[in-house]
């Protein structure tokens, strides 16, 4: 009867730490799409590095791409959200001529965003690790856009 209270307890301690867990992340996740939506920045924002990938492969052809998710910010349905995308990434080597070339891994195709709050656990968690980089990122990018109209409209002042 012990080791079956004992269990139990575990269970009950284990479910609650879950739903803890999971609303501490997601309502971390709310508050930053919320303070990302209220600055009224209006720009869409995608990182470069990936929140998730799997390992590549190489097709019959020798052509080697990988499956990854990334992390933005991005109009869904009308609305600004914190976003993930799923995307196909190929690996290319382009000719610059003069025996020089360029190489590297490219965005081949794209899915439609999925909002954050609606991933996976380990996309949420993962997502939270590269908060501060998007947000740094959009900062940036809204100060040039800022900087950009205040410029056009000295010119026609």
């Amino acid at each position: 009867m012990g080791e079956e209270l004992a269990e139990a307890t575990r269970g009950v301690f284990q479910a609650t730490c879950s739903v803890v867990a999971r609303r501490s992340i997601n309502s971390t996740i709310m508050l930053c799409e919320q303070s990302l939506v209220n600055a009224n920045a209006g720009i869409e924002h995608w990182l470069l590095s990936d929140l998730s990938r799997d390992m590549p492969t190489t097709d019959g052809k020798g052509d080697r791409s990988y499956r990854a998710c990334r992390l933005g910010f991005a109009k869904v349905n009308g609305e600004w959200h914190l976003v993930v995308q799923r995307l196909t990434k190929e690996w290319y080597v382009e000719d610059l001529g003069g025996g020089d070339h360029d190489e590297g891994w490219c965005v081949q195709n794209t899915e439609a965003p999925t909002l954050l709050s609606q991933a996976s656990r380990d996309l949420r968690i993962a997502a939270l690790e590269q908060l501060p980089e998007l947000i740094q990122q959009l900062t940036t990018k809204a100060r040039q856009g800022i900087t950009t109209i205040e410029r056009a409209q000295k010119l026609v002042s």
